[in-house]
């Protein structure tokens, strides 16, 4: 069963830029464990939550534990970015670890994806406080080993970062053509995943 896209999520860190739709991360985590009632009751017993934004991480990790425990279901937490790295598409390292939105990434999946809504002529290099910071601090970035909490204007006050001058749309091709199949190989998982092993600790408990 596929059910219908989330179209708005939680983007606290975007609500400094008008025209930003968010719910809040409570909201978010509420609907989808509602979401997961009516699963639940129709006999289904393993979600995939597939997610492409970083805003979103939050309450689905919360919302997949509630569901969890309340339920017994299998809930797995597909966060692309997550995702093993392609290894075949010639990004630098900082672009992977800085262009964290409208970056090369996000921009080239686009061009491939909804090419009308590119405005090529404004692609940029936008720079990332991340890259000051890996230049004078140990281990604080915007993400890794100790993130801290950010919106995007901190980052860069024009909203983005990365560098989408990177950008084409056969790099996104082949960005989607990746990820796309590193999630199907996350549903096969979650089919063959054994999920007696909770129930049973469920009725341990």
């Amino acid at each position: 069963v596929v059910l219908p896209t989330q179209a708005v999520g939680a983007s606290l860190e975007h609500v400094t830029f008008p025209g930003t739709l968010t719910l809040s991360p409570q909201s978010l985590e509420d609907a989808l464990v509602g979401l997961a009632s009516g699963l639940h009751a129709a006999g289904l017993r393993r979600l995939v939550l597939s997610n492409s934004h970083g805003g979103n991480k939050a309450a689905i990790d919360s919302a997949a534990l509630r569901i969890r425990c309340e339920f017994t279901m299998l809930v797995v937490k597909a966060h692309y970015f997550r995702f093993p790295k392609p290894s075949d598409v010639g990004l630098p390292d900082t672009e992977w670890m800085h262009g964290l939105h409208g970056g090369a990434i996000e921009t080239a999946m686009m061009m491939h994806l909804k090419p009308d809504l590119v405005r090529t002529d404004e692609l940029q290099c936008f720079s990332s406080l991340g890259e000051e910071l890996e230049r004078t601090l140990t281990w604080i970035r915007p993400e890794g080993v100790a993130p801290f909490a950010w919106t995007s204007y901190d980052l860069n006050p024009q909203g983005v970062s990365g560098d989408a001058t990177l950008a084409t749309a056969e790099l996104g091709s082949r960005l989607v053509e990746h990820y796309a199949g590193v999630l199907a190989e996350v549903v096969r998982d979650a089919h063959a995943f054994p999920i007696g092993h909770l129930e049973r600790r469920q009725t341990e408990v």
